[in-house]
C-alpha cells in the first residue's frame, strides 16, 4: 500500500498522535494542489511544533528511484515558491538534531509557512505604515530579524544625515546671501539716484533747448526766475498760517463734538460678506480649479460624489505628497488617508467623531469632505512643509524584541541625535530663508541690472543733450534755465499743498 519508505515513517512516527489542527490557527492558503509532501511540512509546521520528523534532503527521496525523487523534489520546491518562499536547500541544512530544530512559523497576514533565517528568533510580521519613517506595507510577511531592521534603520538614519547636509550647504548659502544683500541695496540706492540725476539733468536740457527756441535770453530768465521764487515765498507762509489756524479749529471741534463709540462703530467698514466676498463654496472651487488646474463651476462640482470625491482630495493631497496614494479598498483607504491627515497634517477630529470622520472617508460623505478640501487648500504651504518635515523626523517604531538587540539600540539612539540635529539646522535655514533667500537675491540683482539699463539710456541722451545745447549756447544760460525751471516745480507743489488744505474733509 506504501509505495515511498519515506511516507511510512511519516504515518507511524509521533506525528499520528498529535492533536488535531485548531480551526483558530491560521492555515497557508493554496492557490493549486500540492504534493503530499509539502502538505505534511505545511501541516506539521502550522501547529507551531519543531519539524522533528524532518530528513535531510538527501535521505528523504533516498527510496524513490532517481527519476521520482527528483519529480518530488521538484514539486516541493515548486509548492513553496508559489508561498513567495525559496525552497527548502536556500536555507542550508534542515537536520534536525536533539538541541536544535528548524521550525517554521505563521503570522496572520501571511500566505503560508515560511522558515526564520538562522539568525532570527523566529518571524515578525510588518505592520502597516503609511506615515513617514515608517516600514511600507507589504503582501505577504517579512522576515523581521536583526539584520532587516539594522539595514532599515541604517537607511533612515542615512537620508536625516544626506537631507541635513543639505540644508547646512544650503545655510552656508544663505550666509553668503545675508552679506551679499547689504552691497547689492547700497548699490541699488545708488543708482537710483543716479537715474534721478540724470532724469534732472535730461529735464534741464529739454527746458533750456525750448527756451533758447523761444528766444529768451540769460537775463530775462535770471528775472523770471526771481519773480516766481518771491511769489512761491508769499505762497509758502500764507500756507503755513492756513494750516495752523484749520489745525486748530479742528481740535475744538473734536473736542466739543467727540463721537460716541455707537456712532463710531456705525462708520465702521462693512463686512466682507456686505462687500461682496465669495461664498465658501466659490472659494473652494476657484482654489480647488488653480491647484488641480481644472474648470469646475460650483454647479458641476457639487455633483462630485463618492469615491469621485474622495478621489479629488487625494489629487489635491498628491500636488505636495505624491507618494499618499488611494488604496482601491474604500475602508483601507479611509484609515491610511485619515491616518496622514491626522497624523501628518494635523487636522483636528474630536476623539468621539473618530468613527464618522472615517465613515465620510470610506463613502465620499460630501459635507465632511467639503471642510477637508477647504482646510488642505487653505494651508498649502504649511502642508507641504509638514510633510516634508515628517518625512525626516517622525520616531522609528521597532518591534520590542528587536529593539532589545544593541546594534538596533545604537542605531535608534544615532537616529534621535540625528534628527536633534535635523532640527536645529533647520531652524537656522528658515530663519535665514526669510530674509536672505535665493529668491530675493535674485530679484535684487535683476533689480540693480535693470536700473543699471535705465542709467546708461539715460547717460547717453543726456550726452546727446549736451552735444546739441552746448553747440548753440553757454553753460550761464543752462543754470538761468535750470534755476527758472526749479522754481516753477516749487509753485506747483505749493498749488497742491493749498488745494490738499481748502478740500472741505481734508484732515491738517
Amino acid at each position: 500500500f506504501f509505495r515511498c519508505s519515506w511516507v511510512h515513517q511519516a504515518v507511524h512516527s509521533p506525528m499520528a498522535g498529535m492533536p488535531p489542527l485548531s480551526l483558530r490557527q491560521p492555515v497557508g492558503r493554496m492557490d493549486a494542489p500540492l504534493s503530499f509532501a509539502s502538505q505534511a511540512s505545511s501541516t506539521t509546521s502550522s501547529l507551531g511544533r519543531p519539524s522533528t520528523l524532518r530528513e535531510p534532503a538527501s535521505s528523504r527521496f533516498s527510496s524513490l528511484p532517481p527519476s521520482q525523487a527528483s519529480l518530488s523534489s521538484m514539486r516541493s520546491s515548486a509548492s513553496l515558491s508559489r508561498f513567495g518562499m525559496p525552497p527548502p536547500s536556500s536555507y542550508g541544512s534542515t537536520h534536525s538534531t536533539a538541541s536544535t530544530h528548524s521550525s517554521l512559523a505563521m503570522s496572520p497576514h501571511t500566505l503560508g509557512p515560511q522558515h526564520p533565517p538562522p539568525s532570527s528568533g523566529g518571524l515578525h510580521t510588518l505592520t502597516l505604515r503609511t506615515a513617514h519613517g515608517q516600514p511600507p506595507s507589504t503582501l505577504g510577511r517579512q522576515v523581521a530579524d536583526r539584520s532587516y531592521w539594522v539595514n532599515w534603520i541604517t537607511a533612515k538614519n542615512q537620508q536625516v544625515l544626506q537631507e541635513g547636509k543639505r540644508l547646512q550647504d544650503c545655510v552656508a548659502e544663505l550666509q553668503r546671501n545675508s552679506q551679499q544683500k547689504p552691497v547689492l541695496e547700497n548699490t541699488l540706492q545708488t543708482l537710483r539716484r543716479e537715474v534721478d540725476a540724470l532724469k534732472a539733468s535730461l529735464q534741464q536740457y529739454n527746458f533750456a533747448i525750448q527756451r533758447h527756441n523761444s528766444g529768451c535770453d540769460t537775463e530775462s530768465l535770471a528775472m523770471l526766475a526771481k519773480q516766481i521764487q518771491a511769489a512761491n515765498s508769499d505762497e509758502r507762509t500764507e500756507l503755513d498760517q492756513l494750516f495752523l489756524q484749520k489745525r486748530k479749529a479742528g481740535h475744538a471741534s473734536v473736542g466739543e463734538h467727540s463721537p460716541s463709540p455707537s456712532s463710531l462703530a456705525t462708520n465702521l467698514p462693512k463686512s466682507p460678506n456686505s462687500l461682496g466676498e465669495l461664498a465658501p463654496e466659490q472659494r473652494l472651487v476657484q482654489q480647488l480649479n488653480k491647484v488641480l488646474s481644472t474648470t469646475y463651476s460650483v454647479v458641476t462640482f457639487d455633483a462630485v460624489q463618492g469615491p469621485e470625491l474622495v478621489k479629488v482630495v487625494h489629487d489635491v493631497i498628491a500636488t505636495f505628497a505624491p507618494e499618499v496614494t488611494m488604496d482601491p479598498d474604500p475602508q483601507a483607504n479611509a484609515r491610511s488617508l485619515g491616518k496622514f491627515l491626522v497624523n501628518t497634517l494635523n487636522y483636528k477630529v474630536p476623539e468621539q467623531s473618530l468613527p464618522l470622520f472615517l465613515e465620510a472617508l470610506a463613502t465620499g460623505r460630501q459635507d465632511e469632505l467639503h471642510l477637508i478640501l477647504a482646510w488642505v487648500l487653505g494651508r498649502m504651504d504649511i502642508n507641504a512643509k509638514r510633510v516634508y518635515l515628517c518625512k525626516y523626523l517622525s520616531p522609528l517604531e521597532v518591534p520590542s524584541d528587536a529593539a532589545c538587540d544593541t546594534r538596533v539600540q545604537e542605531l535608534l539612539q544615532q537616529n534621535a541625535q540625528l534628527r536633534e540635529g535635523f532640527v536645529k539646522v533647520h531652524k537656522a535655514y528658515d530663519k535665514l530663508n526669510e530674509q536672505f533667500s535665493a529668491d530675493v537675491c535674485r530679484k535684487l540683482k535683476e533689480e540693480v541690472l535693470a536700473v543699471e539699463t535705465n542709467k546708461k539710456q539715460l547717460s547717453d541722451r543726456v550726452n546727446e543733450m549736451k552735444r546739441r545745447f552746448h553747440g548753440h549756447s553757454d553753460q550761464k544760460f543752462l543754470e538761468a534755465a535750470a534755476g527758472l525751471l526749479a522754481e516753477q516745480q516749487e509753485s506747483d507743489t505749493l498749488r497742491g499743498q493749498r488745494h490738499a488744505i481748502d478740500q472741505p474733509g481734508a484732515s491738517p
